[in-house]
């Protein structure tokens, strides 16, 4: 969406959100315009004065975005996975990806990621 166009949506937003209109209304009105979840959140930031988690949260569960939800959740739970040794989830953010983040967890899985991070 293009500056204009996002301007434009923003003045409308504020509009609809002073007289009333439910924030799952807006949404689906500027996703059936061709806005994205990013538009969406920068509109609800400008037009609403949210904050940016704020905005996050109210398009990410959003009954107009509950489709994208769903393949975000499948795809964050691809990347990460469970852990071979004992089935705990292993977080993203880890370099080693087939080993437990559970740090606690006495698998084997957690003792190999220690050794080649320490």
């Amino acid at each position: 969406m293009d500056e204009v166009t996002r301007q434009t949506w923003i003045e409308k937003a504020a509009l609809l959100i002073e007289s009333g209109k439910p924030m799952d209304g807006i949404l689906a009105a500027l996703r059936a315009a061709g806005g994205k979840q990013i538009d969406a959140v920068i509109v609800l930031r400008r037009a609403a004065g949210m904050d940016l988690k704020e905005a996050k949260h109210t398009v990410h569960f959003s009954a107009t975005w509950a489709d994208a939800k769903e393949r975000q959740e499948r795809f964050w739970a691809e990347l990460t996975g469970d852990c071979q040794h004992c089935g705990h989830p292993i977080g993203y953010h880890h370099l080693d990806g087939d080993k437990c983040s559970c740090k606690d967890c006495p698998c084997p899985g957690f003792e190999d990621r220690l050794k080649y991070h320490d």
